[in-house]
């Protein structure tokens, strides 16, 4: 239940949907988003997809109150240009424009079992800006899921540091976002993994998270998001 004092919060959401998979990804984050945050409200902004999310249709509509589609798709930072970053920056320039206190970003590919208010409630409790997990393959923050104070978004002038534009291949976003707020980012405790090398199998799923899991990302086997969900006790 949304409370009166609780803070104005926008969940932003970024996808490139290129194959089924991709589409799947994306109703479950979609799916799983608004179950664990009824009441707050979501952004996706999409890159030109092949796949199309504003053609999708009932019974498949996606649940997000506002879709953005961008005419051009700029390309990956390590491969062309930054469109990860002109997307957030996007994002952060509605959410300024719409007076949201917090921008929690969460990448459509990345499925994160936690409600996010509780999150918030403690970074304001503590007096934090800015949060994210880290990655434990590169030893970077975990840019795919972040808690972002919007009112020091703007009078940090982060978008105008980030200068997305500027950015050519290779570009590592993680070590740009770490630079830009390093005077308030913290670590959150968050156990999860961006499973590039495809390491976590259904097999070694329990083993490689002993004592729990929050968050997965990056899954070629789309059950692994399904053992994520009941390892949580979530029914979609």
């Amino acid at each position: 239940m949304q409370m009166p004092d609780d803070p104005k919060v926008l969940i932003l959401g970024t996808s490139y949907i290129y194959n089924q998979h991709r589409k799947d990804e994306l109703f479950l984050w979609d799916r799983l988003v608004h179950k664990l945050n009824p009441y707050v409200d979501t952004l996706l902004i999409d890159s030109d997809s092949p796949f199309d999310p504003r053609n999708f249709t009932l019974p498949s509509r996606l649940n997000v109150q506002t879709l953005i589609h961008m005419e051009e798709n700029v390309g990956h930072p390590t491969l062309g240009g930054d469109g990860w970053g002109r997307d957030l920056c996007f994002g952060i320039d509605y959410a300024i424009r719409k007076n949201y206190e917090w921008l929690v970003f969460i990448e459509s590919d990345l499925i994160f079992c936690r409600p996010v208010m509780p999150i918030i409630k403690k970074l304001c409790r503590i007096g934090c800006l800015a949060a994210m997990p880290t990655t434990t393959k590169f030893q970077w923050l975990e840019t795919g899921v972040m808690f972002l104070s919007v009112p020091y978004l703007n009078q940090s002038h982060f978008v105008d540091r980030y200068n997305w534009s500027s950015h050519t291949a290779p570009f590592y976003c993680e070590l740009e976002m770490e630079k830009l707020l390093s005077d308030e980012v913290l670590t959150l405790p968050l156990r999860g993994l961006r499973n590039d090398d495809q390491i976590v199998t259904r097999e070694n799923f329990n083993e490689v998270f002993p004592v729990g899991i929050d968050y997965l990302t990056h899954c070629l086997d789309f059950e692994l998001y399904n053992m994520l969900l009941r390892r949580n006790g979530i029914e979609l």
